[in-house]
């Protein structure tokens, strides 16, 4: 097995299998949201070099059927964007619309300091 040294004296070794696959699926992953984002209206005022900052500061959350992600009247400090499926959006009991991939709700309270979500 080869290694060599860098500058700060640390030994190079091959990387395993495992993490060269670990890596592709988070490249891949980076990919499959850079596309995602650069479609979403929302962002689209941002400078081309400013969406990949965007995209590795993201976090990917799943939600199964039936979660409720948020609710009326609570404050609110996260973006949420629907990459696949759909969203269910109520008002009391009664729904009012669905979310569908590329649709996103929270911006609101990232804009203005302390809002409720409404």
């Amino acid at each position: 097995m080869g290694a060599c040294k860098s500058k700060q004296n640390k030994v190079y070794r091959k990387p395993s299998d495992a993490m060269l696959k670990e890596d592709r699926d988070r490249n891949k992953l980076f990919e499959e949201n850079l596309r995602f984002i650069q479609n979403v209206p929302l962002f689209a005022r941002l400078h081309p070099s400013d969406v990949p900052m965007l995209v590795d500061n993201m976090v990917t959350k799943l939600h199964h059927a039936g979660t409720t992600i948020i609710r009326e009247g609570d404050r609110g400090d996260e973006f949420f964007l629907v990459r696949e499926s759909q969203a269910l959006v109520y008002k009391g009991d009664v729904e009012i619309t669905k979310l569908r991939a590329g649709d996103y709700f929270g911006e609101v309270c990232l804009m203005e300091e302390d809002a409720l979500r409404t």
